[in-house]
């Protein structure tokens, strides 16, 4: 409960709106190296951090550089764009790939 209300796009939901979006989320895991979002690809999730960590990754198409912006850890989320698009409008900006083994709630 404790990541969807630190998430500033669902900071301002009822309790009763975060029990639902609790209800609806589905676990999965991601190992070391796994793509998690592609970048470019449209997106239709966003992910929760459950546990491990992540790599923000930006391919520079002009260079073909792969540069590694930050890191992602438990308790964090992203994709959010996915979910406040109109669906399948929504192109990844950032590829994401776990670093470490993962548990995220999508």
């Amino acid at each position: 409960r404790q990541m969807i209300e630190n998430c500033s796009v669902f900071k301002n939901l009822a309790a009763s709106s975060i029990i639902a979006i609790m209800h609806r989320l589905e676990e999965t895991i991601a190992i070391p190296g796994e793509a998690i979002i592609v970048q470019g690809s449209v997106g239709d999730q966003m992910y929760f951090i459950s546990n491990g960590v992540v790599k923000v990754i930006l391919h520079k198409v002009e260079t073909g550089e792969v540069v590694e912006l930050t890191e992602m850890h438990r308790g964090a989320a992203f994709g959010e764009m996915a979910v406040l698009l109109e669906e399948g409008t929504s192109v990844r900006s950032c590829g994401i790939v776990a670093k470490t083994f993962c548990e995220l709630n999508i």
